[in-house]
């Protein structure tokens, strides 16, 4: 990698051990279980959410009060299953990456969504973590990103050619520290690659 320093990872809401099974039945044609655990533990080790210039606060979902502060995310113990619900942080981590945004003032949680947080919610957080900026993932658009609650609020949806019924974009956001710029690109999906049946293999 050209610049390892430069390229962040954050865990999403499908990095988990169900979610992958697919995956599982690929690494066991080729390898075992042992290897197939080193996978899940990778995936348990990408970090929840990071501080990118001393500003903007990176994370899949979004945020779960208005109260909430970075040193409880920082508490969350790495490595552990998102099903391991039982703890106060497993609980904090699995709003976290399950979160949405509203337009709307409060916070809800909802049944199927999990917490939807408005614009004063988003206020309070920055303001009592001295930020400036969420960005977030986890909902589609079809330009690949957009801004909400006041461009406090920026989604980031890297998957292009989600919905097969229309042409969208998926993007990526390069945050520059010497000008303080943030700069978003968008891209189209290329050709699908030929699907392999690794029963077959």
């Amino acid at each position: 990698m050209h610049c390892r320093e430069c390229i962040h990872m954050t865990r999403g809401n499908h990095e988990l051990r169900d979610f992958y099974r697919m995956i599982r039945e690929q690494v066991l044609t080729f390898y075992d279980e042992e290897i197939w655990q080193l996978v899940i533990d990778v995936l348990n080790e990408i970090p929840i959410g990071i501080i990118l210039d001393e500003r903007i606060f990176v994370v899949h979902g979004g945020i779960v009060r208005p109260d909430l502060q970075i040193e409880e995310i920082r508490h969350i113990q790495r490595g552990i299953d998102m099903e391991e619900t039982s703890t106060v942080e497993g609980k904090l981590m699995v709003s976290l990456l399950w979160a949405e945004t509203s337009e709307e003032n409060g916070i809800i949680v909802d049944e199927k969504r999990g917490h939807v947080f408005g614009p004063d919610i988003t206020d309070k957080f920055l303001q009592n973590n001295n930020l400036e900026l969420i960005v977030r993932a986890h909902s589609y658009h079809k330009l690949g990103s957009y801004e909400s609650h006041e461009g406090r609020v920026i989604t980031i949806h890297s998957a292009p050619d989600f919905n097969e019924e229309e042409i969208h974009y998926g993007a990526f956001m390069n945050v520059n520290s010497a000008d303080r710029e943030m700069h978003i690109k968008r891209f189209q999906a290329v050709r699908r690659p030929i699907a392999i049946d690794w029963q077959k293999l």
